[in-house]
C-alpha cells in the first residue's frame, strides 16, 4: 500500500519520528494515522496526553509538599 506524503508527514510531526518509521508504521497499519499512533505509545516511543498529566501533577505536588 501507498502512502501519501501528507499522511507520513503528519504522524512525523504528531509523534516526533523520523519519515521513516512514520511510513513503515503507516504502511503497517493501511494508512490508519490512529492504529500508528496507538502502536507508538504501546511501545512507550511516544506518551499519551494522560502519561504527560501525571507526571506534570506529580512534579507540582512535589514543589508544593517542598515549599510546604
Amino acid at each position: 500500500m501507498s502512502v501519501s506524503f501528507e499522511k507520513i508527514e503528519e504522524l512525523r510531526k504528531r509523534a516526533n519520528i523520523s519519515y521513516e518509521e512514520a511510513k513503515i508504521l503507516l504502511e503497517k497499519h493501511q494508512g490508519d494515522m490512529v492504529e500508528a499512533l496507538i502502536e507508538l505509545e504501546k511501545s512507550k516511543k511516544i506518551h499519551s496526553r494522560a502519561d504527560g498529566a501525571d507526571s506534570f501533577f506529580e512534579k507540582l505536588k512535589g514543589l508544593f509538599i517542598k515549599g510546604n
